[in-house]
């Protein structure tokens, strides 16, 4: 198989900090899945926090310090992974959709 592209590796080391987040803030903070208020969500309005996120970012960094700012970018990834969900729910996406990616000409 060989060996393990970097872009993989770094991946699986963000991958382990954003599953950290999720295990030790969101669920603690929030509670488990299915969270009420992310469910009663559209797909914009999911779309719009990860924005929110992006953009307070910088902000975040210069007045409550890195860890917060790095906190942000953890929020921005799990979202992304709300957004799919959605699309999944709502276009009923399948793994042949996902295939169709990957492998698409």
């Amino acid at each position: 198989m060989g060996l393990v592209p970097a872009k993989v590796l770094q991946w699986r080391w963000f991958s382990s900090l954003v599953e950290k987040h999720i295990e030790q803030y969101v669920v603690e903070q929030y509670g488990d899945h299915p969270d009420i208020h992310i469910e009663s969500m559209s797909i914009e309005e999911v779309k719009g926090k990860m924005s929110s996120y992006v953009q307070r970012i910088g902000r975040v960094l210069k007045t409550r310090g890195k860890k917060e700012a790095a906190r942000d970018i953890l929020k921005i990834a799990h979202f992304c992974c709300y957004e799919l969900d959605k699309m999944v729910k709502e276009y009923q996406l399948t793994e042949e959709d996902f295939e169709l990616v990957f492998h698409d000409d």
